[in-house]
């Protein structure tokens, strides 16, 4: 890759980290009143890293279409050229989107001044807002309306169980084994259907841009989807394992130091599925696209 091409996926990660923070804390909030605290930090977070990432990745492809080196990022021609299309769009959706989800991140932080429907239903539209975005520019940019339905709820559904990766962890090393075991389970009961989605609108999208299966799995795009199916099945195997076997074992008295170490594997791997994402999206295309 370039090197505009690295700072394009660094930016794209930063941002994508925002966006799962900001879903994964949403969830939590609901779930889980012992990480309620955490769950404020971390849609804080969402914002803290959301919006200088979009910034960032714009400003990015400002300095890679210029073609003049560092100078390039403030090249004012470029930036107005692309400021007026798909890429601006971008950039200005995700960035007024996040702006909502402040309100949030302070009602949560002191609950009694608002109740957790106001929080729910603000964050929500911020993630919505973020959802819609994801469909403005890339492969599925020209595609139907089904298409680019599916990869709104496939990102939905990604970042509420990415994001609630690190909050759980938090919530087993900090809290009684009691508490946790009950967190996991409301948690375990809550992310079925988004993992069934993501599963679901997964394929119907690897349909819609693979085309020719053959010629699609001896292209650079179809190895790093591999990687990324790899990852994401590594991603399942834990949660089942956490589900049927880790989070039982607390209810009986065990240790809750396998469950911790399941979980930063999880987060490993969870690190990786953003980073293949941002080079999918950002460095290589399916064939024909």
């Amino acid at each position: 890759m370039s090197g505009w091409e690295w700072l394009l996926v660094s930016a794209k990660f930063v941002y994508y980290t925002g966006f799962v923070a900001l879903a994964g804390g949403l969830l939590l909030a609901m779930l889980a009143a012992p990480v309620r605290r955490q769950c404020a930090r971390a849609i804080w977070l969402s914002v803290l890293l959301g919006i200088p990432g979009a910034i960032l990745y714009f400003l990015f492809q400002v300095g890679s279409f210029a073609e003049s080196g560092f100078a390039g990022l403030f090249d004012g021609a470029v930036a107005q050229m692309l400021w007026d299309t798909s890429a601006g769009a971008l950039v200005k959706t995700r960035v007024a989107g996040l702006l909502l989800a402040l309100p949030a991140a302070f009602a949560l932080a002191k609950p009694g001044r608002a109740g957790l429907l106001f929080v729910w239903g603000l964050g929500l539209c911020a993630l919505l807002i973020q959802a819609y975005a994801f469909t403005l520019t890339g492969h599925l940019s020209q595609e139907t309306a089904a298409a680019k339905w599916t990869l709104a709820i496939h990102v939905l559904a990604a970042g509420f169980w990415i994001g609630a990766l690190p909050l759980l962890l938090w919530l087993v090393v900090k809290s009684p084994q009691a508490v946790v075991a009950r967190a996991m389970q409301q948690f375990g009961r809550a992310i079925g259907m988004p993992v069934v989605l993501l599963l679901v609108c997964g394929v119907y999208l690897l349909l819609r841009l693979g085309g020719d299966l053959p010629v699609t799995l001896v292209s650079v795009w179809g190895a790093l989807l591999l990687g990324k199916l790899l990852l994401v099945g590594g991603l399942l195997s834990i949660a089942i394992l956490n589900r049927w076997r880790l989070v039982p074992a607390l209810n009986r008295g065990r240790s809750a130091r396998p469950l911790t170490v399941a979980l930063v594997i999880d987060l490993a791997l969870a690190v990786g599925v953003l980073v293949v994402t941002g080079v999918l999206s950002t460095v290589v295309g399916p064939p024909g696209h």
